[in-house]
């Protein structure tokens, strides 16, 4: 795969099975390099209630996807099946432990495209938040010089 890449990310949580889901889906271009067996990943998100875009870096391999995101939130999360991995997230809004509880990870693809699958649980203090499903694929993308 070619250096330059584009990125979708669609991510649904669900909060309540009595509530609507939310859906965030973005489309934005990225870097991506194989090395050390592990497939890595950069690209720039921008969200919604902050000015400056945050920068994710996915780092992945078939047994475990670790994404760190730094900017407006900062917070590294780690992926790994029947593992439940504790993270700080802080945001403009304050500080908080979290944890990912994931129920599924899977990697695909080929020369042309990446594809990387989670269902996970997100958590605060032991208590359930939401339960999410991601979804992000990596495709060629156009050379730039």
């Amino acid at each position: 795969m070619k250096k330059n890449v584009l990125v979708h990310n669609k991510s649904v949580h669900i909060y309540d099975r009595n509530q609507p889901q939310d859906t965030i889906e973005v489309l934005v271009p990225g870097i991506y390099y194989y090395g050390n067996d592990r497939h890595h990943l950069r690209y720039e998100e921008q969200l919604e209630d902050h000015g400056n875009p945050v920068t994710n870096y996915l780092e992945a391999d078939g047994e475990e996807m670790t994404i760190t995101r730094k900017g407006a939130v900062q917070t590294k999360m780690t992926f790994r099946t029947g593992v439940l991995s504790l993270f700080v997230y802080e945001t403009p809004h304050g500080v908080f432990q979290m944890g990912v509880r994931t129920h599924e990870y899977r990697m695909s693809g080929d020369d042309e495209r990446l594809q990387f699958d989670l269902h996970y649980t997100l958590e605060n203090n032991g208590r359930t938040v939401s339960e999410c499903l991601m979804r992000i694929t990596v495709t060629q993308g156009a050379d730039r010089d």
